[in-house]
């Protein structure tokens, strides 16, 4: 593992996805594994977004910009090796997952991202619990609009829907 920087801040862990003999540590919480995978419109690569923030080296969430940051990665998928590229996607508050992440261009793709809730508010119980009702609602689902950029950097992104 190495150190990255972005905006003056460290952020570990920083993978390096090459072949090697020996495994790279880093933790995750379980299952917060891939969540989405893009591939570019040509198909050179695959853009694996884990659902969940990598653990620091106390066991707590990595964060860039006091935020929740989920790693984007890079898979080459003519040399069948991963290409040591990545970069962070910011999650709208701490706790929050994705649901699926697609590209649209060689730079920019949409992901939506959402609370750990299920059901719609519409369903929501109206007092007593039930089977027939979801006591907690989902609250938060967002499509947002990413652009890649620099990698190991931060990506810009924009809010397509609520």
């Amino acid at each position: 593992m190495q150190s990255a920087e972005l905006a003056g801040h460290a952020v570990l862990p920083a993978m390096t996805m090459v072949p090697s003999p020996a495994p790279a540590a880093f933790e995750v919480w379980k299952p917060k594994g891939f969540e989405g995978m893009a591939q570019s419109p040509d198909a050179a690569f695959l853009d694996p977004l884990l659902e969940g923030p990598l653990l620091d080296g106390e066991g707590q969430p990595v964060k860039v910009e006091g935020k929740d940051a989920l790693r984007i990665l890079e898979f080459d998928t003519s040399q069948g090796t991963w290409t040591g590229r990545s970069w962070f996607h910011l999650l709208e508050a701490d706790g929050h997952a994705i649901g699926d992440f697609n590209m649209i261009d060689a730079m920019r793709g949409q992901v939506i991202e959402r609370d750990n809730l299920e059901g719609s508010p519409a369903d929501a119980c109206q007092g007593e619990v039930t089977e027939r009702c979801i006591a907690s609602p989902a609250a938060f689902k967002r499509v947002y609009l990413i652009e890649l950029g620099e990698p190991a950097g931060r990506c810009a992104r924009s809010r397509i829907s609520t």
